[in-house]
């Protein structure tokens, strides 16, 4: 004899039910544990679901928020400023999302990306608004810093700049002041004094001078100082302008070692942050 076949089972509702129970408390535990806050919102802007994050977050429980509307948790006037429109825009179908700033529990402003997406039932229409709301405060926070490095660069450069534009006008200037000392070049029978000066990328102290002593004697000298800058630059601009205009005491600029004992007794290291001066200094006699 053939064996009878078993009927199938039928699931029943009671077991249905269980079923169902049991993954609704699974989604439950997933959406509380979940990290970002969540909310679910109907089509009279009344709080109807929210999760742990969100209630930890804001330091209140579920009471504070589930069967009250949006503006009765956050006021009338944030609500109809800056919450409704959004709102009004995900029950409309459409997936708003945007960056904003709260004030939470304990007082600290915290940065969150904010989405609100359409809720639809199972005849596609537009039941609620769900909000799911994503902490970014630490990125909120580096992006602010590097906008205000960025700016405090910027800053920074167009000071440097200015300054740039201010010592290099200086150093023009300078340059023009050096280059007014020196000699007009002399083209004569008896003697021929010509030269040319090419500007370096830094102002120095290398200088030139030739003047006639007496009717006989020429002194030619030619000096330069250590080091570049306004520094050497005024350090060979002194040196010069006392042999130029002879006012070194008790000195014959007619013997060149009594000009540089000169020189060196009055331009001591010592006296001028270690600057030294290196000299060559003639006198040409016509006469002779």
């Amino acid at each position: 004899m053939s064996k009878k076949s078993e009927p199938d089972k039928i699931v029943t509702g009671s077991n249905f039910n269980g079923s169902f129970q049991e993954i609704e408390e699974k989604y439950k535990f997933i959406v509380n544990a979940y990290g970002e806050m969540m909310t679910l919102i109907n089509r009279e802007y009344v709080y109807e679901l929210v999760n742990d994050s969100w209630c930890r977050t804001f330091g209140k429980s579920r009471e504070d928020f589930i069967g009250k509307t949006v503006s009765e948790v956050w006021g009338d006037k944030k609500f109809n400023s800056e919450i409704k429109g959004k709102i009004d825009q995900c029950l409309n179908g459409i997936v708003f999302k945007e960056e904003d700033s709260f004030i939470i529990a304990g007082g600290e402003r915290r940065y969150y990306a904010v989405t609100y997406c359409p809720f639809r039932d199972k005849n596609q229409e537009v039941t609620h608004a769900v909000g799911v709301t994503n902490d970014i405060t630490e990125r909120k926070e580096a992006e602010i810093a590097l906008r205000k490095s960025e700016k405090d660069l910027r800053e920074l450069n167009e000071k440097k700049d200015r300054y740039l534009s201010i010592i290099n006008s200086d150093l023009d200037k300078a340059f023009i002041y050096v280059s007014s000392l020196l000699p007009e070049e002399i083209d004569t029978q008896e003697i021929s004094i010509r030269w040319k000066i090419i500007p370096s990328a830094r102002l120095g102290g290398d200088s030139l001078g030739y003047h006639w002593i007496d009717n006989e004697h020429l002194a030619v000298y030619m000096l330069d100082v250590t080091g570049h800058g306004v520094g050497a630059a005024l350090h060979s601009v002194s040196a010069l302008n006392m042999l130029k205009f002879e006012t070194l005491v008790n000195t014959n600029f007619r013997k060149p070692h009594e000009v540089l004992n000169g020189l060196n007794q009055v331009f001591q290291m010592t006296e001028h942050q270690s600057l030294f001066i290196t000299l060559w200094y003639m006198v040409y006699n016509k006469t002779k």
